[in-house]
């Protein structure tokens, strides 16, 4: 996740997916990216593609999970955040986001 710090781009990921189409990473960072820029759409389709191309991508299923939530769509947020959570006990994070989600 270091390319963050290197303030790498869109079209940069989209390169580098290019490239690399099966490192679930980059489409975690670039749907990061999307999300930080309103395009949910385009956020929430990479984070599936990262969780097609590695199943255990326990950040993929929290980010997607705060774009369902962010869309309302609570019954997606909570099985993403809970998803997560299987994956990764220990993803405090997921556990904050799926009790908010109970609060809305």
């Amino acid at each position: 996740m270091e390319d963050r710090k290197e303030n790498l781009t869109i079209d940069d990921y989209t390169n580098k997916i290019s490239l690399e189409p099966n490192n679930y990473n980059f489409y975690v960072e670039r749907g990061i990216l999307y999300a930080s820029n309103s395009d949910f759409n385009k956020a929430r389709a990479d984070y599936t593609k990262a969780i097609d191309v590695y199943p255990y991508a326990f950040e993929a299923y929290n980010n997607r999970g705060n774009i369902y939530r962010q869309e309302k769509i609570y019954d997606l947020a909570i099985s993403d955040y809970t998803k997560c959570i299987s994956i990764n006990p220990i993803a405090v994070q997921s556990y904050i986001n799926r009790g908010s989600v109970y609060d809305e």
